[in-house]
């Protein structure tokens, strides 16, 4: 028997037994779904229930004679090989059913590998599960978000939607179903576009607690410690909105702190929750929400601006400014409460707001859902709701935590032109003078140019543009209206010189006078028409970036050459800013590389290979090109793309793959943990063995006698050409991913998933450790002079250092972990390959020289 003080549970699922559990509409669809073998997604916000739902289903479904199993995507991790992936979930699934004494996973996993891992999947599920059981199988598939930036995740949910269309030709699948949870949308399962979209099984939505669904199991917490625990549980829910978690945590607040029998709510919630709420968030929640809005700069500005909407929306443009009164019912008219509840008090008595939002009678706002993408991403925040066809605030606990002001305190940490835009803002979008101009405006256009900004923002820019092109025009006229006047004064002048040619010394004075000031008038014309010629190629390079971003690619490059032409050139009278040729310049740039990017999506793919491809090579002489593969294979390749031989005896994936300085011998490596040496004809010429785990990298020696190997046991050995062991290099954490041979042969850099590079020479003693990283480092590479190592890590970084150990660069820009690394013949180029699907090219100095895009997964390796 739980004690009042321990009643409510904040925070984690609930057990079975958990007597405060509240059963919903949704409970009852999902149940009612899944005996009827249809496949389901509850897809939600954090701490909505997910979980805990999930642990009730489970039970009542056992206990009617289903099968259910349950998987936690996140205990596989999300930094492994697609095989291990698979062979993760696998063994999940067994344990999930009892079956892993029967089923010796290894073993089988070992027996089906001629099938790639999609496959055997669908095999054990066939053959072994379906033929185990008779009953109805319900696999119950947890956290999927987890899963969404993994680079065969379309492959996966590709695989479930398949089991559901093989019930058309096998019965047996008609026993199949699964349940997906997470945070996530449907369009996120499959985005391949071309692929067939996930577009089977039926969604179950959890909504907050209506006063019906919880007044049975919360209201014997507060019995005993409250005199009407029926009006306190509705206020309760009138501040959270029926938020699980919040109503939960609320509960318990109240039975811990309550000093009377008639508890202040709006105080409790006020001292315990929204004041200094980060030190009152234990367990987290609120910085959960706060951190999902803003993870993504890029994304952030667009999802504050549209939530700001949402607390005061915004009229039609066709409304004349007219506020549509919204009538937006609170989570308790959903109950049949027969009391009226009233607001919570501190919203009357003006304590927390002092006035309500101009929309909705609840005062939680609104405007009208459309399913957007943005809403959506908004919507998975947990911050917002749709309901009755609109967009409103979850609950009053999080409109008071993430206010106006927070809101406008969170942009203005993003915006570079904060200060002008709020006082705009603050003037009713009225005042011009607090509207950029100039360098300010060029500055905030580039700064917006890759942006998702709020409505109020581009109107922002957008207003400015146009008061600086207005400006321009006026300063144009006045000019020429002086221009006209000079000339006139010089009319006037001459038929007063012919009048009276006595008075020659005081006209010629004056007609001096008149020219000087004409001459002074002309040179303002003309600096006025430079300064414009100025403003316009600038505003034709943005025009140029803006056709690019639409595809018009050749229009875009041919307004960023306009630009660079108009530019004026430094003289005597006028000197353009030098920020505004940088700026033209590095928008020509970024158009021609817009441009590359494409055409080098055009180029021939070497496609053949079966699964991922792990690493790539170049011969030194260039006439090959080796690539190593998931499937177990190596594939030899022309420079035109023909397929010239396949390297086939590996009995797992190949990592790594390396040519002879002579380009006469190709070193692999594999999962099996084994090196194979072959020649340029796919002989096999010598198999060497002695590591205990995988095999991750392959290096020859400059002068080809020497074959280094990298691996998961933590170790690098040396071998030579007849397979034969000379050194073993011990001294790394974890597992090598990685090692590379100096230019003179003299040095050896390993890198490692113990975020360190170490240097060695050829006798196995350690030299250097460079530290630095903060994630694993998967490759390394020397320059070619060998003074420069480069190094690629987990961390979205490469990390250029000298052979001292000191760190020169740090290069920033890969959105995700970059997996290799390689430089130019004359070492001024470095080249990365990363998780985020790209390969950038910089120099030495750091600068991001090309973005290559093209790849629709994850890139592993660069030569």
């Amino acid at each position: 028997m739980l004690s009042p003080t321990n009643y409510y549970k904040v925070g984690g699922s609930l057990k079975y037994t958990h007597p405060t559990y509240v059963k919903r509409e949704g409970d009852r669809l999902l149940i009612d779904a899944l005996r009827n073998r249809d496949f389901c997604y509850v897809l939600n916000s954090r701490q909505m229930g997910k979980s805990s739902l999930r642990v009730r289903a489970m039970k009542q479904l056992e206990k009617e004679g289903l099968k259910c199993a349950s998987i936690d995507v996140t205990k596989i991790g999300s930094y492994v090989t697609q095989d291990a992936w698979y062979e993760g979930f696998a063994s999940e699934l067994l344990r999930g059913f009892r079956l892993r004494e029967k089923v010796k996973l290894n073993d089988w996993w070992q027996e089906h590998s001629a099938a790639n891992p999609v496959q055997r999947l669908g095999e054990l599920i066939e053959d072994v599960l379906l033929v185990e059981f008779s009953q109805t199988l319900v696999i119950f598939v947890d956290e999927i978000d987890s899963m969404i930036k993994l680079e065969f995740k379309d492959d996966f949910f590709a695989f479930i939607r398949a089991c559901y269309n093989q019930r058309v030709d096998n019965q047996d699948y008609e026993r199949l179903t699964f349940c997906l949870l997470g945070v996530a949308t449907v369009s996120d399962l499959i985005q391949d576009r071309e692929r067939t979209p996930f577009n089977i099984g039926k969604s179950i939505e959890l909504t907050g607690f209506s006063f019906d669904e919880a007044k049975d199991v919360l209201i014997p917490g507060l019995k005993n410690r409250v005199e009407n625990p029926e009006k306190v549980l509705a206020e309760v829910l009138k501040w959270t909105g029926g938020q699980p978690f919040l109503t939960q945590k609320l509960c318990q607040i109240i039975v811990q702190n309550n000093d009377g029998c008639s508890p202040d709510v709006a105080e409790l919630v006020r001292t315990y929750i929204i004041n200094n709420w980060e030190s009152h968030d234990n367990p987290e929640h609120l910085r959960t929400i706060r951190d999902r809005l803003l993870v993504n700069e890029k994304r952030s500005s667009r999802l504050l601006g549209l939530y700001q909407q949402v607390l005061i929306p915004l009229p039609s443009p066709l409304e004349r400014g007219r506020l549509e009164e919204i009538p937006l019912p609170s989570p308790l008219e959903r109950g049949r409460l027969e009391e009226e509840i009233p607001l919570p008090s501190s919203l009357e008595s003006g304590k927390l707001e002092e006035k309500k939002p101009p929309l909705s009678k609840g005062g939680l706002g609104g405007i009208k859902a459309n399913d957007t993408p943005e809403q959506m991403e908004l919507r998975l925040t947990g911050l917002v709701v749709k309901h009755q066809g609109q967009l409103q605030v979850m609950n009053y606990i999080y409109r008071e935590v993430f206010n106006l002001q927070w809101v406008e305190q969170e942009l203005a940490k993003l915006r570079p032109y904060s200060e002008a835009f709020a006082a705009w803002q603050k003037s009713g979008y009225q005042d011009q003078s607090r509207l950029l101009r100039g360098e300010a405006l060029t500055d905030a256009l580039v700064w917006a140019k890759d942006k998702s900004l709020s409505v109020l923002d581009y109107r922002f820019l957008t207003a400015s543009q146009e008061l600086e092109k207005q400006e321009i025009e006026q300063e144009k006229l006045e000019m020429q209206i002086k221009l006209d006047a000079e000339s006139k004064v010089n009319q006037i002048l001459d038929r007063a010189k012919r009048k009276a040619e006595k008075q020659l010394q005081i006209s010629f004075g004056v007609l001096a006078l008149s020219l000087m000031i004409a001459a002074i008038t002309g040179v303002r014309f003309w600096q006025v028409n430079l300064k414009e010629a100025e403003t316009e190629a600038v505003g034709k390079s943005i025009t140029a970036k803006l056709l690019s971003d639409s595809g018009n690619d050749f229009e875009a490059l041919r307004q960023a050459l306009r630009a660079v032409k108009q530019l004026p050139h430094p003289n005597a009278i006028f000197r353009p800013k030098a920020e505004s040729k940088i700026k033209i310049t590095n928008l020509l740039w970024q158009v021609v590389d817009v441009i590359s990017e494409k055409l080098y999506r055009q180029l021939k793919p070497l496609e053949a290979h079966e699964s991922s491809v792990y690493s790539v090579v170049f011969s030194p002489d260039s006439q090959m090109i080796a690539t190593a593969s998931g499937d177990n294979t190596v594939k030899l390749w022309n420079r035109q793309g023909q397929l010239l031989q396949t390297l086939t005896g590996h009995k797992s994936w190949v990592n790594g793959v390396a040519f002879s300085p002579d380009s006469q011998m190709i070193a692999t490596a594999s999962g099996d943990n084994t090196v194979k040496l072959w020649n340029r004809q796919g002989q096999l010429l010598q198999t060497l063995t002695g590591h205990k785990s995988w095999v991750n990298g392959v290096a020859f020696s400059p002068d080809s006698q020497m074959i280094a190997t990298a691996s998961g046991d933590n170790t690098v050995k040396l071998w030579n050409q007849q397979g034969k062991e000379l050194q073993t290099l011990k001294g790394h954490e974890e597992s090598v991913n990685g090692v590379a041979f100096s230019p003179d042969g003299q040095m050896i850099a390993t890198a490692s998933g113990d975020n360190t590079v170490k240097l060695w020479n050829q006798q196995g003693k350690e030299l250097q450790t460079l530290k630095g990283h903060e994630k694993s480092v998967n490759g390394v590479a020397f320059s070619p002079d060998g003074q420069m190592i480069a190094t690629a890590s987990g961390d979205n970084t490469v990390k250029l250092w000298n052979q001292q150990g000191k760190e020169l660069q740090t290069l920033k820009g890969h959105e995700e972990s970059v997996n290799g690394v390689a430089l130019s013949p004359d070492g001024q180029m470095i080249a990365t390959a990363s998780g985020d699907n790209t390969v950038k090219l910089w120099n030495q100095q750091g600068k991001e020289l090309q973005t290559l895009k093209g790849h629709e997964e994850s890139v592993n390796g660069v030569a």
